[in-house]
């Protein structure tokens, strides 16, 4: 799954939880800082959601941590590499 939404990112994320779960959804999210009203906290729900997915964030095939992903717009990181991590997931995701 590409996600390149101009801002809507965590939105796409959240709509997407029941397919990333049971497909186990790899793809790239495409970020755009500056179209989000609250940068930090935005990263950060964008962080969480994909650490509850037990999604993998990666840039240029190199994992990342939460730090280097919450300091995207300083480093000038855009594209993102993201796979699931195999790991059962026994979570219920509700729509």
């Amino acid at each position: 799954i590409k996600i390149d939404a101009e801002g809507a990112e965590l939105d796409i994320l959240k709509g997407a939880q029941k397919t990333i779960l049971k497909d186990r959804a790899a793809g790239i999210l495409s970020i755009h800082t500056f179209t989000f009203p609250d940068k930090g906290k935005t990263l950060l729900d964008i962080w969480e959601i994909a650490k509850e997915l037990h999604l993998k964030l990666l840039f240029a095939n190199t994992e990342i941590t939460k730090q280097e992903f919450l300091t995207t717009d300083e480093k000038g990181l855009f594209d993102f590499q993201y796979i699931f991590t195999g790991v059962k997931v026994n979570k219920t995701v509700a729509f």
